[in-house]
């Protein structure tokens, strides 16, 4: 299946092909996983993303979608898929994007099933900040431990459905169950 790429900005997905950018509204389809990235910048220095990977059974294609450390689109998203119906949901989501009152930010609504999906109840951790030489740093630590907690929880459940499923032996992830007891009991725990 052939990937594309995509990352946000300004109310919409956007995807670069050989120098032109395409902007989308939505993207739909199953959701495969969320990876954490290490990527590198062209001076040498390197930065985190998370890319929601996802694909389409009907185009037959994979989107990969880059996602900032803690940006609030990528909390929307996976307070979302994180929610009861969310998690019951995964083999069919769409995540509309569109512009927020001020341009350079972004509202993402998700739906599956036809429905809009309501956030998991919780609190966000707020960003830390502190003066350091006379200047504001931003500490983003406690949020993104936070946000790789809900991404696991994400992941445990795409897996356990992968393990589950009737196109499947029975045996797909031994791994999976070998190394970590809440594989076997995953589905009844939701």
């Amino acid at each position: 299946m052939p990937t594309r790429f995509f990352h946000v900005s300004k109310g919409n997905f956007s995807e670069t092909v050989k120098n032109d950018t395409f902007t989308y509204g939505s993207i739909s389809g199953s959701v495969d996983g969320i990876e954490l990235r290490t990527n590198h910048k062209k001076d040498g220095g390197e930065f985190q993303n998370w890319h929601l990977l996802m694909s389409d059974q009907m185009t037959g294609e994979r989107y990969d979608i880059a996602l900032s450390r803690t940006s609030n689109v990528l909390i929307s998203i996976i307070r979302s898929l994180a929610s009861d119906e969310g998690l019951c949901s995964l083999h069919d989501v769409k995540i509309c994007a569109s512009p927020a009152t001020i341009d350079t930010f972004t509202n993402i609504k998700v739906i599956a099933g036809g429905h809009s999906l309501s956030w998991m109840p919780c609190e966000v951790p707020a960003l830390q900040c502190y003066r350091k030489a006379g200047r504001l740093v931003t500490c983003d630590e406690e949020r993104f431990n936070w946000v790789s907690t809900i991404v696991d929880l994400i992941n445990k459940k795409i897996e356990s459905e992968r393990y589950h499923s009737p196109f499947s032996d029975g045996n797909m992830y031994p791994a999976y169950n070998e190394i970590c007891e809440e594989g076997r009991n995953y589905d009844n725990e939701i």
